[in-house]
């Protein structure tokens, strides 16, 4: 609790318009109510290690500490480790459910709709992008 004390000027009509009266001062009782995060997390998100990359996926489990596949991220032991570096749970970000389109949820309307692709679509367009650029590259031969 946050005790402050506080100069009011108050103002009173009188006959002819608005007047300052004296200053007065008074104390004033403020509480301060600190917001907590809230945990919009759903049970299948991934989360991903900000030391090494490693993603804990609910669904897969984590064969190296014999968690199996189901357990959400925050059901895990509490002496469990990122399996790859050794890192601590709180080293991890949300990184969302799988197949959920990569980027900010505002910018996936811009673009010309790759956007809204998953990043294994987006895997699957760039590759075969470059394969048709190898393929029409290496038709050039044939003219010779």
């Amino acid at each position: 609790m946050l005790k402050a004390e506080i100069r009011v000027s108050t103002l009173h009509r009188d006959g002819v318009g608005l007047c300052h009266n004296s200053l007065q001062s008074f104390k004033l009782t403020v509480a301060i109510v600190m917001s907590a995060e809230v945990d919009v997390s759903s049970p299948l998100d991934r989360y991903e290690c900000r030391v090494c990359g490693y993603q804990y996926e609910p669904t897969k489990g984590d064969n190296r500490s014999q968690i199996p596949g189901g357990t959400a991220f925050k059901d895990l032991p509490e002496d469990w480790l990122c399996p790859v570096c050794g890192a601590a749970p709180s080293k991890f970000k949300n990184v969302g459910p799988a197949g959920k389109p990569s980027g900010f949820e505002e910018n996936l309307r811009y673009g010309i709709g790759v956007n809204t692709l998953t990043p294994g679509q987006k895997n699957i367009l760039i590759f075969s992008v470059l394969g048709a650029l190898v393929l029409l590259l290496l038709s050039f031969y044939g003219f010779s």
